[in-house]
């Protein structure tokens, strides 16, 4: 390291960016996680619309898509079964 201020600036602004880098990376492994909930309601919305559009699929196998579609928890797929089967 040299003492002239501007080299000093320089470096710590480079350290500085690495660090808002870090950050950055963080944050995008984030975006993709959904609420509590959301892909029941994704799944159940499709599931409407796909009766509605469809009606002489089976609900039974437009569940089961859904289930598979919208990878839902065995939680999940057991609500639906028990409710809108």
């Amino acid at each position: 390291m040299s003492w002239y201020p501007s080299r000093r600036l320089a470096e710590s602004s480079s350290a500085r960016s690495n660090k808002t880098t870090k950050v950055k990376d963080n944050m995008a492994t984030t975006e993709n996680v959904q609420p509590q909930g959301e892909k029941i309601r994704k799944a159940l919305r499709w599931v409407g619309e796909t009766i509605q559009d469809c009606p002489d699929k089976k609900r039974e196998r437009v569940i089961k898509e859904a289930e598979i579609r919208f990878d839902l928890s065995p939680a999940e797929c057991e609500f639906l079964d028990n409710n809108f089967s």
